[in-house]
Formats: structure tokens, sequence, C-alpha cells
């Protein structure tokens, strides 16, 4: 309070003399300024948020294996469902246009692959007559093997055409 008092006794006495009163606000305010500092500012990136790019990491679908092939079923929109740790086998899914669902069974550490497809003209007939046709298997499968990594990104981005083709 006793850095107010000369300041407070100049603007009681003299309301007129604006000067005064303008130059002891002014020493008065120095005077804060060398008793408390201000801190020296910061640079204006300091106040800018910061970034972390975290690279997307994948789930460990192969369980610490390496698996055969260096594509990954996930990029070419296959979706996983499940793994076996004991057969080293992991299980696929993907919906295609014109062939319906098809499963993918991928054996990591051999590199075989083994495709599932419903057959529609099974489930035509169940639909339409009530019962399975005789003799016509449900679904139809096929087991690729020594697939190159070439033939491998092909099958992942389009596995009809590769029917007919299997072991």
């Amino acid at each position: 309070m006793e850095t107010l008092t000369p300041f407070l006794s100049v603007v009681e006495s003299s309301v007129k003399n604006s000067r005064e009163a303008r130059n002891a606000l002014r020493a008065w305010l120095d005077e804060l300024d060398r008793d408390f500092p201000l801190p020296e500012p910061k640079p204006a990136t300091a106040y800018l948020p910061t970034i972390t790019v975290v690279e997307p990491t994948r789930p460990d679908r192969f369980h610490g294996i390496s698996p055969f092939y260096a594509d990954h079923p996930e990029d070419y929109r296959w979706e996983y469902t499940y793994g076996t740790w004991g057969r080293k086998v992991a299980h696929f899914e993907r919906d295609l246009p014109k062939a319906g669902q098809v499963k993918m069974n991928y054996y990591y550490t051999t590199g075989t692959v083994q495709l599932v497809y419903a057959n529609s003209y099974w489930n035509d007939c169940v639909d339409r007559y009530g019962y399975a046709p005789s003799g016509v298997p449900r679904r139809l499968q096929e087991t690729f093997r020594d697939l190159d990594s070439v033939e491998f990104r092909k099958l992942l981005r389009n596995p009809p055409t590769f029917f007919g083709k299997g072991i």
C-alpha cells in the first residue's frame, strides 16, 4: 500500500493537473516493473501443439513368427477372423461381388493357402426346393502351395481367377 500513497495523494490533491497524475502513474508502473519483472517472452513456436507421428501398428496375427510371404492379407481387404497357434494358421474372410463370401486359411510358416468358396448352386437348391442336392458339395475349396510372391499377391487381389488351379 505504500507504493500507492504518492500516486493517490497526487490524484486527490489535484485532479485538474493531469500531467502530474500521468507522470506519477508512469513512475509507479516503472517501480512495479523493477520490483516484479516480466518473464522473457517465449518464441511463437513454443505455443504450437506438439505433433507426434505414430506409425500404425498391426496386431500380431502370426504369433511372433515371420510369415512366408511379405504381403499381408489385411492390406488387400481380407478381414482377420481368428488364428490357431498349434496349427500355425490364420483365418481370413472377404466378400466378393460375384463369388460371395470367400474364406482363406493361410498357413504362414509353409506358405500354403486354402480358399473356401460357398457353393451358390447348393445354396440355391436349398432355398428353392428345401433340400440339398445329392453329390454336390456345400463348399468348394482349393489349396495352393509353392506360390511365388507375385502369384500370392494376385491371389489376394482376385481369388476367383485362381479357381481350378489349385493342387
